[in-house]
């Protein structure tokens, strides 16, 4: 058996332990339930959101089951919506649940393995759409893995003012009109 083919299974034990643990933890969180309530409910509908984009989709393992490449509704602003969706509910229990332990379990187990799934899958999606996905993947962030992506024109951008400051335009850098830039020792 492939080490991929466990990544279903292990993302799903670490939300069930997390439950477990949730539910057997003697330290409680009192002020933290009303906003693991709305976390937790406001998960649950970005979840039926989210399945009514990705539809038969949301069934299997990593390999994908859509003929297809999903880019639109949550799938414009993340990659990976459903996921976040799993760590928003698993948030808003352990938060409900007043469960510092759970918490803790969400951060260093449910989280990590949702990445290693969703990183499985990224591989697999870029074996059957391949070009498809790779623009997609330069334009859609990720939000499951902390980073800074920006395009590559802007990397290589970036780099060209970092080697020749005095040629930089902060004021495009920034974003903002150039009356409202920023006053740098080199202009």
């Amino acid at each position: 058996m492939r080490i991929d083919r466990l990544a279903p299974l292990l993302m799903v034990l670490a939300f069930l332990l997390n439950l477990a643990v949730c539910f057997l933890d003697p330290l409680e969180l009192v002020t933290a339930r009303t906003a693991g309530k709305v976390i937790l409910f406001l998960g649950g509908l970005f979840f039926l959101y989210v399945c009514y984009y990705l539809r038969k989709g949301i069934l299997g393992e990593v390999e994908p089951n859509v003929d297809h490449l999903v880019t639109e509704g949550p799938y414009r602003w993340c990659r990976h919506p459903l996921y976040l969706s799993f760590v928003l509910i698993i948030m808003g229990f352990d938060l409900m649940l007043g469960s510092l332990l759970g918490i803790l379990i969400t951060l260093f187990l449910a989280i990590p393995s949702t990445i290693y799934r969703a990183r499985l899958e990224e591989r697999a999606l870029a074996g059957r759409f391949g070009e498809e996905w790779e623009g997609y993947k330069e334009r859609t962030r990720s939000v499951l893995r902390p980073s800074l992506s920006r395009t590559r024109a802007s990397q290589a951008s970036i780099l060209r003012d970092a080697q020749h400051p005095k040629e930089m335009n902060c004021d495009a850098t920034c974003g903002l009109p150039p009356s409202e830039g920023v006053s740098l020792p080199w202009r």
